[in-house]
């Protein structure tokens, strides 16, 4: 009944045939959240296990601040 798209899915998705369909397309934006890496400059929508790997304990705290 819903489907979920990135941003970009406005630039391909034909919209007519989910409403046709009754499907209703849902955009979302997820905004990653920034913790500390090793390297320099952060890199994001990794793995969370660089997350876990470069955060360790502290990871949950990182999961739990991104916005619902």
């Amino acid at each position: 009944d819903v489907y979920t798209s990135g941003p970009d899915g406005l630039n391909y998705l034909e919209v007519e045939k989910f409403i046709k369909n009754g499907i209703e397309i849902v955009y979302h934006n997820f905004k990653h959240p920034e913790y500390p890496q090793t390297g320099g400059t952060f890199t994001s929508h990794l793995s969370v296990l660089d997350l876990i790997a470069n955060c360790g304990g502290r990871s949950l705290e990182f999961i739990n601040a991104c916005p619902k």
